[in-house]
């Protein structure tokens, strides 16, 4: 039953069995070696004494199953790691999105309500009273949520997308993860190869691909895999039996695979500097900034010309050798990098030459 279900906690594991001179800064730099780790040992408030365990949050699930597969000995004493567990249980809910103005909190349990013992909900803006679009709904039972991820959901006319609800502390995902059809499995025991893998999963629906991850060196698995199913509410079925996946009478997880971040910063895709990166406040202070600056160069019959070399970059903002987008009168242009009638910026100095006889100033 729902009450009863417990869930695993993100990429993290419990460490017993730890000796006394183990402090939180020698087992961060024990499990340090299978990537970022962000260790703690637990101690008493009384003596200010080790309880003798602890644990460690890794940041991606494939350090979780590196750690977990091997024996560890931390400070020269063989420790005890295990995944670590929500204390309370995990209802069997999943989350609906995309639904229709028109459906209401008791048209969605009438629908559920086919497959069994449902209770559900749809979540309404406060302000408006007009309903957001998604809802969730708790099933009495593993077996009622696994009917309805089983099959297409068509909710007052409208097609819907249901997946089961994210165990409390793991990463929220996007909608667009709804489609995912790959999941990454991790804790395989040795003895799993990839027909043993794809053998277990097809429960859950046409398998197009499997890989083990290996040792480039000892050809040994590494204790993870990944899976691409054929259909995404696979996925959804394979996660609402994680609690239960075992393979070999060794329970293995199952996540959601998140798509690769697009790289940012300097030269990368996806990069926003300088006023593609502000906010409406601070273009606000800086339209103030720049008609003041026009303002005190007019008293003084400067202007400044856009400089081959200013830094536009025609994707709005400041280059490392240019200057910020201003119009005459002081506000901003949505694409570039100089100044119609203001102040412009040389990191090689004073700007020069001007149509009009006047001045140009430049700032290194």
């Amino acid at each position: 039953m729902a009450g009863n279900q417990r869930w695993p906690v993100e990429n993290k594991i419990f460490v017993g069995g730890l000796s006394q001179q183990t402090t939180t800064d020698s087992l961060n730099r024990h499990f340090s070696k299978y990537g970022q780790a962000d260790a703690i040992v637990m101690m008493d408030k009384t003596t200010g004494r080790s309880r003798g365990f602890g644990f460690c949050t890794f940041a991606t699930p494939e350090a979780v199953s590196a750690a977990l597969e091997q024996q560890q000995y931390v400070d020269g004493k063989e420790v005890q790691c295990a995944p670590c567990w929500e204390k309370t249980g995990m209802e069997n809910k999943i989350f609906i999105g995309g639904l229709g103005e028109s459906t209401t909190s008791e048209s969605l349990n009438s629908h559920f309500a086919q497959y069994g013992e449902a209770t559900a909900i749809v979540m309404i803006d406060k302000a408006t009273s007009r309903s957001r679009g998604f809802g969730f709904c708790t099933f009495a039972s593993r077996e009622v949520m696994m009917k309805v991820l089983a099959s297409p959901q068509v909710v007052d006319g409208k097609p819907v997308e249901c997946r089961v609800c994210q165990p409390k502390g793991e990463q929220v995902l996007p909608p667009s993860s709804f489609q995912a059809s790959k999941v990454f499995v991790g804790g395989l025991p040795q003895s799993c190869d990839e027909e043993k893998l794809r053998s277990y999963f097809k429960q859950f629906g046409v398998i197009t691909d499997v890989t083990i991850m290996t040792d480039k060196e000892t050809g040994r698995s590494r204790g993870f895999g990944y899976i691409t199913f054929e259909d995404h509410r696979s996925v959804e079925l394979a996660l609402a039996n994680r609690t239960t996946n075992m393979i070999d009478d060794k329970w293995v997880q199952v996540k959601r695979c998140m798509p690769k971040p697009q790289p940012t910063g300097a030269g990368g895709k996806g990069s926003q500097t300088g006023l593609a990166h502000m906010n409406s406040a601070q273009l606000a202070q800086f339209a103030s900034i720049t008609a003041q600056l026009n303002s005190m160069l007019g008293n003084f019959g400067m202007q400044v010309q856009p400089q081959a070399k200013g830094g536009c970059d025609g994707k709005g903002g400041f280059l490392p050798n240019g200057g910020g987008c201003f119009t005459n009168s002081g506000g901003f242009l949505p694409n570039g990098g100089c100044f119609a009638n203001g102040a412009g910026y040389n990191a090689k100095g004073a700007s020069k030459g001007s149509k009009k006889g006047g001045k140009s100033i430049g700032y290194v």
